[in-house]
């Protein structure tokens, strides 16, 4: 199965769901947390995590595949950009990625 589009770019978002209020941050989030995903990444390699890390967290992520530019658009006008949805595997070595303070 190959990807119908080439990706461009990848914006995640985070801090965006906590399905239990324990994994909540200390500090409150007010606006979702915004982060690029190198598109370097082969789909169909393993993910290689180095040794020093100690603390892994996997998910599968649901993935809106934006065609186009989409900016200052209205509520009522987003289906319009949107190419497709998929899924996709969401790696994250906390101990790199969140500072306490943020």
């Amino acid at each position: 199965m190959l990807a119908s589009i080439t990706p461009n770019q990848i914006i995640g978002i985070g801090s965006n769901y906590v399905s239990d209020t324990a994994n909540l941050p200390a500090n409150e989030v007010k606006h979702p947390v915004f982060f690029y995903k190198p598109i370097s990444i082969d789909p169909n390699q393993n993910v290689k995590i180095p040794m020093e890390i100690n603390e892994i967290k996997f998910e599968s992520e649901l993935a809106v595949v934006i065609d186009g530019v989409a900016k200052n658009i209205t509520p009522s006008e987003v289906s319009q950009y949107i190419f497709g949805y998929t899924i996709c595997k969401g790696v994250t070595t906390p101990q790199l990625t969140y500072d306490e303070g943020y």
